[in-house]
Formats: C-alpha cells, structure tokens, sequence
C-alpha cells in the first residue's frame, strides 16, 4: 500500500481464522498472530498424521482489497486453472412452503403465516406442524395441504440453486475444464466450479479462501485517523488485552459497533456473563451463536458464571472427571470445536487424526453419511 500509515502499521490480512490458528509454523511465519501454546490450542487439528488434503488456510482481508488478490491469483495461474468454488443451498421450510404452495396456488398470505410459525422447523416436518399448529390444524387433511407437506418433505435438503461461495477459489495444473463441470460465473472472463467446497476437497483440489471482512475496512480507517490525530499509527502487535475500563464498558452493553459484540442479544448475554479478559471475552462471542444453543449450552454456562462470581469456591460439574482439562475454561460446558477434539482423545483415547475427523464428519452438511 506504499508509505501510508496503514502501511507503516503492519496491518495484517487478518489475526488469524480457522485451523491455521492452531499451527505453531503458520504462527512463526506470520500466517496467525495467535499464539497456539499460550492459548491452549489443538495442535493437531491444523496437521496431523491421517490428513490426506492440503490444509486449508483462511485469510480475511479489508474489501477494498480482496478483489484485486483474486486479480492476482487469475495472473499468476491463468484463468484456465482458476475457478471460484459453487455452493448449493438447499430447501428449508419457509422456501419449501412459499414455493411449493405457489404451485398449488395456495394463498400467499397464508403461506407466510405458516413459515413465519414453523420456520424453526425442518421442511421434513412440515404435515405435523400443519396438524399441531391450531392456525392450521382445520387444513391438515384438506388436499392441498396435504399435498403440500408431502411435497416438502420430498424436496427437503434438496439443492434448490447453485450459488458463489463467499471467498472459495480452486487451483488446478491442468485445465479445469479437463477435470470438473464448469459454468460462467456472474463476472466476465471467471469460470464457477460445479462442485462445492466438500467435493473440491475430496478430489485434492488447492482451495483458498479469500475472505472479505468489512471490519478489517474499518480498522484501517482508525489506523489513518489516529495517525493523523498524533502523528504516529498504532502498533497492532502491542494491544494490551489487560485493559480494565475496555472490559467495564464492554460489561455495562457499551458496544454498538464493536465487531462481534454489537448485536442485541451480544450485549444482552455480556451484561450477564461480564467477561474480564480476552479468553471470557471469546466465550462471550462463541456462546451467541446457533450450535451452543441449540446444544443448550448457554444456560449452564451463563448460570455457573453467575455463581461463581456469587461464590468464586463453587465446584465446576463435569460430564466425567476425565473432561476437567477439556472443559475447565467454558465451567464444564462444550462450546468450542476444539473441545471436542479434547474429548475424543480423553474419552475413547482417539489420536489428533481420528479425533479431527470425527469433528469434520460432525460438522460438515453429508454428516450423516459421513458419520456412517
């Protein structure tokens, strides 16, 4: 970026995401900021002995700037060995309901009522909240709505379009027209791979992830302005992450604007956790998100802390003794990925291998099959 004071402040592409966090290689070369060892990391999720793939490695960059990577990397490799990766969304309920019923030339109106009701549910489950639901209990057995719950339950889970992935690209040595389906993509001149992230891994593709984070806009921007302010930009590598007024404003709800802890129900969950260094504070974040709710998970940890600070002697309860050490920073409740490495080996002695795989079959979309 030349001699700018963002230049001169060594703004990073990002602090670190994904699995590369956890590598004490990407670490030392700058990849991540993030300390593995001081942070108690994984190590063998980033690489370890049954990986058949290239590891992958997310990296965020300000907006302004990812389109021209993606410039770079058609230069370097050519535009017939570069491709954007696909993703397919699926059906869910409320797509399912509006399309489906659209065809049966069902009401709008009604439509939308019934997918705003159900639309925690899944389009599989459709004919019994049609009959549990008192709005529509009276239609349940009425043809088309009948039909209706039928038809959903046949399409759910099935691709409803193809898509851009948000920052996926692929890079081949041979055409990627030899190798994969391709169609245009929405930018002149860039092809779009036909096959999603999963499958791109699966055949050995190099896939990178260029990853644009209008934060990191944002922090470059404070960067020119304080520079401008004092004459001297902020060294980001030398944030003290101690500070006690952050955390007392961050406590009190004072954080509209704030990345990551802006939200309504961020501020609502901070006012109660009241987290008092980085480690709570990325607890706090990972807590407000649909896999630990829906795991219940929130509850127990936000009731414990609660107690703790009441009675800092409280007795943390574990799942087994064995967990201590894998649950002992979130009070004996699973909330990171991580953690379930942790448990893998604890419980059934998995090595770092067995247990990443295990976590890749739980969270990717073929799960269950994955699972089998």
């Amino acid at each position: 970026r030349g001699d700018t004071p963002r230049a001169r402040a060594g703004l990073p592409p990002g602090r670190g995401r994904g699995s590369s966090v956890s590598s004490i290689i990407c670490y030392l070369i700058g990849l991540s900021h993030i300390d593995p060892v001081k942070n108690n990391l994984f190590l063998g999720r980033f690489l370890n002995e049954a990986l058949q793939n290239v590891p992958d490695i997310d990296l965020d960059f300000p907006r302004d700037i990812r389109e021209k990577l993606i410039l770079r990397v058609y230069e370097k490799y050519g535009y017939n060995h570069t491709g954007l990766v696909c993703t397919f969304p699926t059906y869910r309920l409320r797509s399912a309901v509006r399309e489906i019923g659209k065809a049966l030339d069902l009401p709008i109106g009604e439509l939308e009522k019934l997918s705003k009701l159900a639309e925690h549910r899944s389009a599989s489950m459709l004919a019994e909240e049609i009959s549990a639901l008192p709005e529509f209990k009276a239609r349940a057995d009425a043809h088309l709505w009948k039909l209706l719950g039928e038809l959903a339950e046949n399409i759910s889970g099935l691709p409803r379009h193809i898509s851009q992935h948000v920052g996926g690209m692929i890079i081949s040595s041979r055409p990627l027209i030899e190798i994969v389906p391709l169609e245009p993509a929405a930018w002149e001149g860039r092809v779009l791979c036909q096959w999603d992230k999963d499958s791109c891994e699966d055949a050995g593709f190099i896939k990178i992830d260029f990853l644009a984070l209008g934060m990191l806009s944002l922090v470059e921007d404070s960067i020119d302005l304080i520079a401008q302010r004092h004459d001297k930009a902020p060294d980001l590598s030398r944030i003290n992450f101690e500070e006690k007024a952050i955390y007392d404003r961050i406590c009190s709800g004072d954080t509209v604007g704030l990345f990551q802890v802006e939200s309504r129900a961020q501020i609502q969950m901070l006012r109660r956790t009241r987290p008092r260094n980085l480690a709570e504070l990325a607890i706090q974040v990972a807590i407000v998100r649909p896999g630990p709710i829906v795991g219940g998970a929130v509850n127990p940890y936000v009731k414990r802390r609660e107690i703790i600070r009441e009675n800092p002697n409280y007795e943390i309860p574990y799942p087994h003794p064995l967990l201590e050490e894998a649950l002992g920073e979130t009070l004996g409740v699973v909330i990171f990925q991580d953690q379930v490495l942790k448990i893998c080996q604890a419980l059934a002695n998995f090595s770092d291998g067995q247990a990443e795989e295990l976590r890749r079959a739980m969270s990717r979309k073929r799960s269950k099959e994955a699972l089998m």
